[in-house]
């Protein structure tokens, strides 16, 4: 087991000590741009995506399962905890993002993953063509991606329902006037 440490290149432990600096960042609250926002889960998405592209083969089932993991996780964290109206702050047109650990677990449930098959690959190349080493792998990376997606797009829609609150509360003054 140490082996598999010491042969590993420098370059992926500074990859995860930059991760988990990213990681930490998150757990403070802070207000952040549209964009910013967006920032993070895209990158992580394009980053697991790739990576099961480039090591269990650019098959439609490996899309697939990624594609399924990301939109039900996404969705289901939506549904789970809805967009509030004062998570937008319309006077600097940015979002509050409440600090969370989740997303440091994300990260790391990311790497892990990630990390667990280029090893397992390694050791065992047969697990390429194992149906359901590509379909868990897959359906996980797509799932991390997901959850991160999900607090985004969560957050974007609360613009949205600052925006309708705007209006309907336009359209009560102008009505009673």
């Amino acid at each position: 087991m140490a082996q598999l440490f010491t042969h590993t290149p420098t370059w992926v432990w500074l990859l995860l000590a930059g991760l988990c600096i990213v990681g930490y960042l998150q757990t403070k609250t802070r207000e952040v741009s549209a964009a910013r926002l967006m920032l993070l889960p895209l990158a992580m998405m394009v980053w697991s995506v790739i990576a099961t592209y480039q090591q269990l083969g650019a098959q439609l089932i490996t899309l697939a399962a990624w594609s399924i993991g990301l939109v039900l996780s996404c969705g289901l964290f939506i549904q789970l905890f809805p967009a509030r109206q004062n998570d937008y702050k319309p006077h600097n047109a940015r979002f509050a993002v409440t600090g969370s650990w989740l997303p440091l677990m994300l990260i790391l449930g990311i790497f892990i993953t990630k990390y667990g098959m280029t090893v397992s690959l390694t050791l065992r190349p047969q697990l390429q063509e194992s149906l359901n080493f590509v379909l868990s792998v897959s359906t996980v990376l797509g799932i991390f991606s997901g959850v991160l997606l999900g607090r985004a797009v969560r957050l974007l829609r609360s613009r949205q329902l600052h925006q309708a609150a705007q209006q309907q509360t336009q359209l009560v003054s102008s009505s009673m006037s």
